[in-house]
């Protein structure tokens, strides 16, 4: 079994407090994401399961075993980093099969699940070259190699993307998601790209501050986040929020953005007439209309993409940005509306920044 439970878990530096009693449970074979932005805690708590930070207070729970104070090596898991932590003067083979050999493993043990990990991986002819001779994916591999062989009970990912360039980002995710369908470990992948933790994890847990803000499935968070913070930071574009008040008539409630630009929020209950609210719209939600049938805006400026085109308009004061389909035509200062049907309109509170 390979579960980790994180219980109260706490960390500071001196007087800063950098996790603030944290509570997780991570299931056997499930991958999570820890994701927000950079200075959150994500990292500290990895590098704590790890066993690579002391533990301020609470307790780490591998497998149903209370790991405080052992060492990474006596905890079970194994770690793929940022920067790779390749050995320039050793082989590829060499590399991957480097802690095997200092644990003591025989040779011919060794380089069966040297190979093992390679084909795994697709590096099987890159065995006698070294690091210097390889790409930044075939070095990520390499890495992950390292790691597989091991045979872990939790494999723990340290923002191991980060230093490829867009497309290969886009080709080693698949590569890890494959991996982990073929392993099917328990992995915890730490990053600050919300889609890199959408598209690859089961469980994608969202931290600010040292605190978790929201936590569920990837399309849990999109379509409810319970905040503005989680709003914010899920979902590329991000959300749109402007701020409105409430309208209520003949028992449909409205959100007034300006005197004549009115959102329809259907029947909700629990909000007042003339309550000060935050409306979250997604831009691929928002919709363009060249004559009426919404609220009126101006187009501000345009951004095509190819497949799809972002238009950001000006409404009382507001910038909104919608994500339209295909090579429409627009031109900074055209006159447009702006439609939402109501099932996708967000509402927040405007002083605690909670969902309503």
């Amino acid at each position: 079994m390979s579960t980790v439970e994180l219980v109260k878990l706490r960390k500071s530096y001196g007087a800063a407090d950098i996790l603030h009693g944290v509570d997780l449970s991570i299931g056997d074979g499930e991958f999570v994401a820890l994701v927000g932005p950079s200075g959150c805690g994500k990292s500290t708590m990895l590098r704590m399961i790890a066993g690579l930070e002391d533990i301020t207070g609470g307790d780490v729970i591998i497998g149903g075993r209370r790991v405080n104070e052992e060492n990474p090596k006596q905890r079970n898991i194994a770690m793929v980093f940022q920067n790779y932590a390749l050995y320039p003067h050793m082989s590829v083979a060499q590399n991957i099969g480097l802690n095997l050999k200092i644990a003591g493993f025989k040779k011919d043990v060794i380089a069966t699940r040297v190979r093992d990990a390679a084909k795994l991986l697709d590096i099987e002819d890159l065995l006698e070259r070294r690091p210097g001779q390889l790409s930044g994916g075939q070095r990520q591999r390499v890495a992950m190699g390292r790691a597989i062989v091991r045979d872990p009970a939790v494999f723990l990912f340290d923002e191991p993307l980060s230093n490829l360039d867009a497309k290969l980002r886009v080709q080693m995710r698949s590569e890890i998601k494959a991996l982990h369908t073929k392993v099917q470990k328990t992995s915890i992948y730490v990053t600050h790209d919300q889609i890199e933790a959408m598209t690859l994890a089961d469980r994608v847990v969202v931290m600010n501050k040292g605190r978790i803000e929201q936590m569920g499935s990837p399309i849990e968070l999109y379509e409810r986040p319970n905040n503005l913070f989680v709003a914010g930071f899920i979902g590329s574009p991000a959300m749109n929020t402007v701020p409105a008040k409430v309208v209520l008539r003949d028992g449909a409630a409205s959100a007034a953005i300006a005197a004549d630009s009115l959102i329809n929020l259907g029947t909700r209950a629990g909000l007042a007439n003339g309550q000060n609210i935050v409306v979250g719209i997604r831009p691929e939600h928002l919709e363009i209309n060249a004559g009426a049938g919404g609220f009126p805006a101006t187009v501000s400026f345009i951004e095509p993409t190819g497949a799809q085109t972002q238009v950001t308009c000006a409404v009382a004061g507001q910038s909104l940005v919608s994500i339209v389909s295909g090579q429409r035509r627009f031109t900074p200062g055209e006159h447009v509306s702006l439609s939402i049907g109501p099932e996708f309109v967000h509402v927040f509170d405007t002083d605690s920044g909670a969902r309503l």
